[in-house]
C-alpha cells in the first residue's frame, strides 16, 4: 500500500495544506510546531480513522473552524485507486468514505490500509504500565484481523454494561432479575474474552521471529528478545490458543471479591504484554538504549508481520525519532528504510543534517519537503 497525496483543511495547524509523496522515503522537515507531526496524524486519520494524539476528535479542529477534512489518495496491491475521505463536524460527529461510499462499521474499515507509526511515544511500552502494551497488542491484531476487532469491540461493551451492574450491587441497588442479568453478562463476557485470548496467543506465536529478525537488523543480535502473555490472575493462554483455565471459571472464582469491588477482576482488559531481553524483563532491567531499540524492532517486527498476515505492504510513519538514536541505529534504521523492499515511509525531523549523511534525499523514490 502506497499513500500518493493528502489533502487536509482545517486540521490543526493546518488551515489549507495538500502534500503529494514518493514511493520511497518521504521526510517533512522544519521546526517544531510547524504541523509536520499532524500531518503524520491526519494520515493515520484516514487510515485507522482516529487520531494518536488524542481520543477526542475536537481536539483535531482547527480553532474557530466548523469542522476538519481530510481527503487521500492510496494504491494497494487489490486495488489500484483508493479514495478515503474523513469529515468531522462536531454536530454530526465523524464520517468516512472510500471510494465515495460510506463506511458505516470501523471494523470494516480498519485493515484495509495497514499503517504502522514508530513514536518517541512508544518507549512507554518498555517503561510503561500494562495498558499501554495492551494497547500495542490490540491495535496490532485490530488491523490484521477484522474478526478480532469485531471480539475485542464486543468485550468492551459487555465489559461496561458488567460493571455497571457490579457498581450497582455493590450500592446495594439489588433486584430480583440482577442475578440472572449477572449471569448473563458473565457468559457472554467470557465467550468474547476467550476469543480476544485465543486470538492474542496466536499472535505471539507467530509474531516472535518477525520481532527476533528486527532486534537483529538493528545491531541487537547479542541480545534475544522476546514476548511473553501475562494474565492478570495468573492464569494464560496455552499454546493452542484457549484460556486455562477457562475465563468463565476465572470469573465465577472471584465472584465474591467483584461485588465488593464493583467491577470485573480478571479477563483481558486486564492482562500484560512481558516485553523480555535476555530473559529479563525490559522495564526493570534494560538501558534506555536498549528499550529505544527494543520498542523500534517492535514496530519494524509489526511491518513483515503484516505482509505475512494481510499481503498487503503497510506504510510507515516515523515521527521525530532520528534525534533520540545513536548513529549507529540511525545507520542501520536508514539502511532498512533505503532497501529495495522496503515499505514506503513518511517520517519528520527538525533538520535534514541529521539524515543526509545516510540518505540519498536526491533519489527519484526520495522527496523531502519543508513545512513552514
Amino acid at each position: 500500500m502506497r499513500i500518493r497525496s493528502i489533502h487536509l483543511r482545517n486540521f490543526r495547524a493546518h488551515a489549507e495544506a495538500q502534500l503529494s509523496f514518493a514511493p520511497g522515503i518521504n521526510v517533512l522537515y522544519g521546526r517544531n510546531g510547524a504541523g509536520k507531526t499532524n500531518i503524520l496524524e491526519a494520515i493515520y486519520y484516514v487510515c485507522l480513522s482516529r487520531s494518536f494524539l488524542t481520543h477526542l476528535d475536537a481536539q483535531a479542529l482547527r480553532w474557530g473552524t466548523p469542522f476538519f477534512e481530510v481527503d487521500a489518495h492510496f494504491t494497494t496491491l487489490r486495488r489500484p485507486e483508493v479514495q478515503v475521505r474523513l469529515l468531522f463536524d462536531p454536530q454530526a460527529g465523524k464520517h468516512i468514505t472510500v471510494n465515495r461510499a460510506s463506511v458505516s462499521r470501523i471494523s470494516e474499515f480498519v485493515g484495509i490500509l495497514p499503517l504502522v507509526l514508530l513514536s518517541p511515544a512508544d518507549m512507554a511500552l518498555g517503561e510503561g504500565g500494562p495498558s499501554e502494551r495492551r494497547h500495542y497488542l490490540d491495535g496490532v491484531l485490530s488491523q490484521a484481523s477484522p474478526r478480532y476487532l469485531r471480539h475485542l469491540l464486543q468485550y468492551r461493551r459487555v465489559l461496561r454494561q458488567r460493571n455497571e451492574l457490579l457498581f450497582q450491587l455493590r450500592q446495594g441497588r439489588f433486584a430480583g432479575e440482577s442475578e440472572l442479568l449477572l449471569d448473563t453478562w458473565t457468559q457472554e463476557l467470557a465467550s468474547a474474552g476467550a476469543a480476544v485470548l485465543a486470538a492474542r496467543a496466536g499472535f505471539l506465536t507467530q509474531f516472535r521471529p518477525h520481532l527476533l529478525e528486527a532486534y537483529a537488523l538493528l545491531g541487537g543480535a547479542s541480545e534475544t528478545p522476546d514476548v511473553q502473555y501475562a494474565s492478570s490472575d495468573a492464569a494464560a493462554p496455552d499454546a493452542e490458543g484457549a484460556a486455562a483455565p477457562p475465563l468463565e471459571e476465572r470469573l465465577r472464582a472471584v465472584s465474591r471479591r467483584e461485588r465488593k469491588a464493583g467491577r470485573t477482576l480478571v479477563g483481558p482488559h486486564l492482562d500484560d504484554l512481558r516485553l523480555l531481553l535476555g530473559g529479563g524483563e525490559l522495564r526493570k532491567h534494560a538501558s534506555q538504549g536498549q528499550i529505544r531499540t527494543f520498542v523500534t524492532a517492535l514496530r519494524l517486527a509489526q511491518v513483515t508481520y503484516f505482509r505475512a498476515s494481510l499481503a498487503e505492504e503497510p506504510l510507515l510513519l516515523l515521527d521525530d525519532i532520528f534525534g533520540s538514536l545513536d548513529e549507529e541505529r540511525t545507520e542501520r534504521l536508514l539502511g532498512y528504510l533505503s532497501a529495495p523492499d522496503a515499505p514506503q515511509s513518511v517520517l519528520t525531523t527538525t533538520s535534514l543534517r541529521l539524515l543526509e549523511p545516510h540518505l540519498d534525499l536526491s533519489a527519484a523514490e526520495n522527496k523531502a519537503q519543508e513545512i513552514a
